[in-house]
């Protein structure tokens, strides 16, 4: 046993351990499944494969993860979703290409975008006003989007689930991209478990060409364990290649052993454990409701077939025709459109059945508040913002742990609903000033104080992690609504533009 000095890495770590939190966060193995896989800590040797030229039993592996998850080809990543994204989006998207995208994207989709110099055609998001909750962006207005772009778009690039657990309307996005053959592209990072639930949700069962999977989010597997599942199976050399280009040459072992023992698990256990989830998670969430908590609820009907093409209305910017930004959550002279659109796509609309995201506000707590009295019931939340609060429970999970969060739900104060005139994040910045290449590689950039930078143009992704949606993104002309979330979030500097 290594001496544990004041102050290091490895005494917090323990020192956190002792306190016997139950684990409402990633990762999935909740610190129960392995037993000193640390002993595995190799390289890549002749008897261990080589994760980029897998020949033995990498190889094997991920035609393990193939089958299970019925792809053309899976390939492993210990390097998490992030490095899965990026290859993802290099592989599909020519240099210079359009990609069509919800502007809540996450900061690793930025970066590989601006390392290719893509242009993004952002869209952005609906807010619904009562639960000040953003919307999934929908096929109806990617179609409109992609009939204005026709032959000029390498890529549908969607995040689903999403950090709270609502899944888009992956069925119908995949139908329009089949219409106008372009690839659709998910960042399924919260979404690997999809497959083993009672319905079938993972993306690439409903259509998408291809899935970035952080496989330690939700099933167990050690932290950067992760799969990027391509429905074409020819692609896999290719997709190698990229992998090696944004990946460590020093892959750890642990992480993909890791990915080997829960592919086992998932082929004999997984379907009737996540059952088994399902049934506690819909308790919980009953348990918050009869405490007049409003949650975030799954559908119980599947996703259902929107036939009536209904576009949302005001797609064009009116403030400046030439911007990449597409508002979605305007309601000018398209009030009847936006209801009509509202009413089809609920039934398609699908919230992780297994996620747990409650709208504190509704008895006047923000989320703040209510990590901390979670936290004094020794239940560790996910991620928090100032109406939500999240829980990511898995089949790891003991009863125990699900008896501490009923009870903390039980003990949590009832208070007057809370009325707020905002969401946390603003994402209606309409303008940019160049694009994401030029902010990152060729602008000489400074930092300067945040509330000094409204007009300015931002040269560096600024985000909180969780949930790593920017706030800002390189190029984008920073606005006062972004100013004001960033101050709020304690981003205190951001890099801008020099200005000459």
């Amino acid at each position: 046993m290594p001496t544990v000095r004041k102050n290091t890495i490895y005494k917090d770590l323990l020192k956190y351990s002792a306190h016997g939190m139950s684990s409402f966060h990633t990762p999935g193995h909740k610190n129960a499944f392995f037993e000193d896989l640390y002993r595995l800590d190799y390289t890549e040797l002749s008897a261990t494969d080589d994760l980029y030229k897998p020949k033995k039993s990498i190889l094997e592996t991920e035609k393990k993860a193939s089958k299970i998850f019925n792809s053309g080809c899976s390939l492993i990543s210990a390097s998490g979703c992030t490095l899965c994204i990026k290859a993802m989006i290099a592989l599909f998207c020519k240099y210079r290409s359009k990609v069509i995208c919800s502007r809540m994207i996450h900061r690793s989709a930025i970066h590989a975008m601006a390392i290719l110099d893509l242009k993004p055609l952002f869209l952005i998001p609906r807010l619904d006003a009562n639960k000040n909750f953003y919307e999934q962006i929908t096929s109806h207005e990617i179609e409109k989007l992609l009939d204005k772009n026709k032959n000029d778009v390498g890529a549908v690039y969607i995040t689903s689930p999403d950090y709270y657990g609502s899944i888009a309307d992956v069925a119908n996005i995949s139908r329009v991209c089949k219409k106008y053959n372009v690839p659709l592209l998910v960042d399924n990072a919260h979404g690997s478990h999809l497959a083993f639930l009672s319905s079938n949700y993972h993306p690439l069962s409903l259509g998408a060409d291809a899935t970035a999977d952080s496989l330690h989010k939700t099933l167990p597997v050690l932290t950067g364990g992760a799969l990027l599942h391509l429905k074409d199976k020819s692609l896999y050399n290719r997709a190698k290649y990229w992998m090696e280009f944004f990946g460590s040459s020093s892959p750890s072992f642990p992480i993909m052993a890791s990915i080997d023992i829960c592919l086992d698990w998932i082929k004999n256990k997984g379907k009737t454990e996540f059952l088994k989830l399902e049934e506690k998670t819909r308790d919980i969430k009953k348990t918050a409701k009869t405490c007049g908590i409003d949650v975030l609820y799954s559908r119980a009907d599947h996703l259902t077939e929107i036939s009536k093409p209904i576009f949302c209305g005001s797609l064009k910017n009116k403030e400046n025709d030439s911007t990449d930004y597409v508002n979605c959550s305007s309601s000018e002279n398209i009030k009847d459109d936006h209801e009509l659109l509202r009413e089809a796509y609920k039934n398609a609309t699908l919230c992780d059945p297994i996620r747990i995201c409650f709208n504190v506000n509704s008895v006047g707590l923000t989320g703040s508040e209510c990590a901390k009295l979670f936290r004094k019931n020794k239940v560790e939340p996910e991620f928090y913002d100032k109406s939500f609060i999240v829980f990511i429970p898995t089949p790891l999970n003991t009863d125990e742990d699900f008896f501490r969060l009923a009870d903390a739900i039980r003990c949590l104060p009832k208070r007057g609903l809370v009325h707020k005139k905002e969401t946390e994040i603003s994402f209606c910045n309409r303008k940019i000033g160049c694009s994401l290449y030029e902010a990152v590689f060729k602008f000489a950039s400074e930092k300067i104080a945040t509330h000094l930078t409204v007009g300015r143009i931002a040269t560096r992704a600024e985000n909180i992690c969780p949930p790593g949606i920017p706030i800002i993104i390189p190029g984008e002309i920073i606005t006062k609504n972004a100013v004001n979330a960033m101050v709020s979030k304690g981003i205190d500097e951001v890099y801008v533009a020099k200005q000459k």
